[in-house]
């Protein structure tokens, strides 16, 4: 993680405020935890294409709007992918989504985000 604010005080900065008002936070958060992020939805999807940066940008949309409005960011990389696997499987499900987007439909689709039976 590179140094400076926590991801908590980035948050923080978040809370309470408009969507747009205070860019910084969010900026720093994404360059911060992007690349894992996709690097999980490009394994989940079993494709680098932009199928994998969409699932990656909504994760990313959904835990923010989280954040915004009180929530965590203790653990924000493992919320952000769950996210990813959550986003991946909603979509796959979706047959208008996973008609427009083709890597949905891949026999891998949400395969690779799959939870392991105990």
């Amino acid at each position: 993680m590179p140094p400076g604010e926590s991801d908590e005080t980035l948050a923080t900065r978040l809370r309470g405020r408009p969507v747009g008002e205070d860019t910084q936070p969010v900026a720093l958060l994404m360059a911060r935890h992007w690349q894992a992020a996709h690097d999980y939805a490009a394994i989940c999807l079993a494709s680098t294409s932009d199928a994998a940066s969409m699932v990656t940008a909504t994760a990313f949309h959904r835990i923010l709007g989280h954040l915004q409005r009180s929530g965590s960011a203790a653990a924000l990389r493992p919320q952000l992918l769950v996210a990813v696997r959550d986003t991946v499987r909603e979509w796959s499900a979706e047959d208008r989504i996973s008609g427009a987007v083709p890597a949905l439909r891949k026999p891998a689709g949400a395969a690779g985000c799959a939870p392991r039976s105990r």
